[in-house]
Order: C-alpha cells, then structure tokens, then sequence
C-alpha cells in the first residue's frame, strides 16, 4: 500500500504552513519507518511589501530575514514607503491594513497618528 496512505491526512494551520502526519497510533508514530532526520537550520528568510491604491502602486520591496516587530515596520515600511506614498495621494490617502500585531502595535498607531495619517 506504500506510505501509509490509508492513515495519511494533511492538517492546514494557517493558508501556508501544513503537517503531514502519517501515523495510525501513538504506538507506531516513532517507528523507524514513520520517522525522518531532518536538521533544523534558522537561516531567515524574506519579508515581502507593497502599497497599491485606486490609481497607482508602490514597488514591491524586499527585507532581509527577521521578525516583523511594531518598530521594525515604522522604521523599515512606513517611515521610507508609506509616508511619501502618503503624501502623493494627498488628503484623500488611508493606510489598510490586515490588523496583524506589528501593525497596531502602540508605537505605530503613536506615529501614524504624530504623522496625521488615517486609518
């Protein structure tokens, strides 16, 4: 039957990470043949932004690895990118975003609001 395809599911957390289990029980989930050596290596990886609006968009810009904190995003995507996109638009020019922790972190809702830029 192969790789244990009768007991395989697949269990999505979020969109893009998955697990592939392939054990039928507790008792044979660390059997040789159910188990792999991996090595776990942190090496980063990239972080991806980009502005768009009604009429125009930003470039896509990319980050060097690390984590995305409140005060990674205002000093590395909102200072550089959003502030002079924002004064482009003009008055009519609201910041949306995915209400994700960095992005209403305290230290950027205190400088978008220092800045006067709307959510």
């Amino acid at each position: 039957m192969g790789f244990c395809t009768l007991y395989r599911r697949v269990q999505i957390h979020t969109g893009e990470r998955f697990r592939t289990s392939a054990h039928p029980g507790e008792r044979s989930r660390y059997h040789q043949s159910n188990t792999v050596e991996r090595h776990s290596y942190r090496v980063g990886g990239i972080m991806v932004w980009a502005g768009i609006s009604l009429g125009s968009y930003t470039d896509l810009h990319v980050f060097q690895g690390g984590t995305l904190t409140g005060v990674r995003y205002r000093d590395a995507i909102i200072d550089p990118y959003v502030q002079p996109y924002a004064g482009a638009i003009g008055n009519d020019f609201n910041l949306m975003d995915d209400n994700a922790r960095p992005h209403r972190a305290v230290t950027v809702e205190e400088y978008l609001e220092g800045l006067g830029l709307e959510r």
